[in-house]
């Protein structure tokens, strides 16, 4: 497992938020990645949450968010049991509001993954994405919530003036807004693959093809990612994590 997290050159705050494990990362930025070579992981997450700048104390919003993840990761068996935990995550931001009501609308988007013994729970909410790499090509495997997702979805092709920062979805600190958009799938692991989780701070920056570059030379990989970001003029906070799989056959 390979991460990194980044203020960027722009922002003045790193509102990213990281959950490697057991291990939270919040209000921390580095320019080279960090490594954990865990041989055995299950019923474990790893988690992006990308505080949303715009609506301020992001980084207090992805902080509940991966807070939340650590503490409820209990007899999770599916995914809804998945998406009950981010609820509460929601929940939690929304009784920070009722403490600190100047706070009301923080929030953040989420991506994961949730690994279980030989299958994983893939989990959204918002435009932070999670991909895999099989050697060859790089496949999302998350569904973004966005204004441009939509229309995508809806089959509009004219899609050059679209705001691609608008999110349709997110764990959002407002007791008046109970609803979320979660986008979960359950998929098998396979030995070699790779799991890209990042923020949009990171696949905004390149292309597919840049992408799978980078994840093919699996040692530099995030420093890869990093310099691509640091080349497209890094205006965002950005984080990226990688999982390979490596299972005793």
């Amino acid at each position: 497992i390979k991460y990194l997290t980044n203020i960027g050159l722009s922002r003045k705050i790193n509102e990213d938020s990281l959950l490697i494990g057991e291990t939270p990362i919040n209000l921390q930025s580095f320019d080279i990645e960090r490594s954990i070579d865990i041989s055995l992981i299950t019923k474990t997450f790893f988690v992006v949450a990308d505080g949303m700048g715009g609506h301020g104390k992001g980084e207090i919003a992805s902080g509940i968010a991966i807070h939340t993840l650590l503490d409820e990761n209990i007899n999770i068996i599916d995914e809804t049991d998945v998406n009950k935990i981010l609820y509460k995550a929601k929940k939690n931001l929304d009784n920070y509001v009722v403490k600190h009501p100047e706070a009301l609308n923080l929030g953040t988007v989420v991506a994961g993954v949730y690994v279980k013994e030989d299958s994983a729970i893939i989990f959204n909410c918002g435009d932070s994405r999670v991909y895999k790499y099989d050697g060859m090509f790089c496949e999302q495997l998350s569904h973004d919530h966005s204004q441009l997702q939509q229309l995508k979805d809806n089959g509009i092709e004219q899609l050059k003036n679209i705001n691609r920062n608008i999110v349709t979805s997110a764990l959002i600190g407002n007791p008046s807004e109970p609803d979320l958009e979660i986008y979960t799938k359950t998929i098998s692991l396979k030995n070699n693959d790779q799991y890209l989780i990042c923020s949009d701070g990171v696949w905004e920056c390149m292309s597919i093809e840049e992408m799978e570059n980078c994840l093919s030379n699996n040692k530099l990989s995030i420093q890869c990612l990093y310099n691509k970001v640091i080349e497209a003029g890094a205006k965002d906070n950005f984080s990226v994590i990688v999982l390979k799989v490596c299972i005793d056959e």
